[in-house]
């Protein structure tokens, strides 16, 4: 029934059914986020030096405003 699956990647398969009007959506994993570009384009993940594990990437706030500087630590 759903054989056809195996051929194609997880975006290909959710543009396909995106252009024939399903409603779906993709489930990522931690590292599908850590990797996609939609994500890395807007920023949202920000680098944060942890005192014993070195620099790691947290989610940053979801929202910007003009003259905002978030600090994170």
């Amino acid at each position: 029934m759903v054989d056809w699956l195996k051929d194609y990647t997880m975006e290909e398969i959710y543009r396909r059914s995106q252009e024939n009007g399903s409603a779906v959506g993709a489930v990522y994993t931690a590292k599908d986020m850590l990797n996609d570009r939609q994500l890395a384009a807007r920023g949202f993940f920000v680098d944060i030096e942890h005192p014993a594990n070195g620099k790691l990437k947290f989610p940053g706030v979801p929202y910007r405003f003009e003259e905002m500087n978030a600090k994170y630590r």
